[in-house]
């Protein structure tokens, strides 16, 4: 995949939460998220910001599989 389908594949989701689709859902910083969002492979956390690491939102988006880091 190059840069430019990656690119693609990228959902901002606000403020800076973003979704990465692909043969993996890979989330950047979920925050304030709606609806019912995609289950999540990957859960990246910049910091412990209530803005980029929410345990709400995380939980809404994890799986069995799901890995947070």
């Amino acid at each position: 995949m190059n840069a430019k389908e990656l690119v693609g594949k990228l959902t901002w989701l606000g403020h800076d939460s973003f979704r990465l689709d692909g043969p993996v859902v890979i989330y950047f910083d979920p925050w304030k998220l709606s609806g019912r969002p995609p289950v999540a492979d990957l859960v990246l956390v910049s910091h412990e910001h209530h803005d980029h690491c929410s345990p709400e939102d995380v939980a809404l988006i994890s799986g069995p599989e799901t890995v947070v880091v």
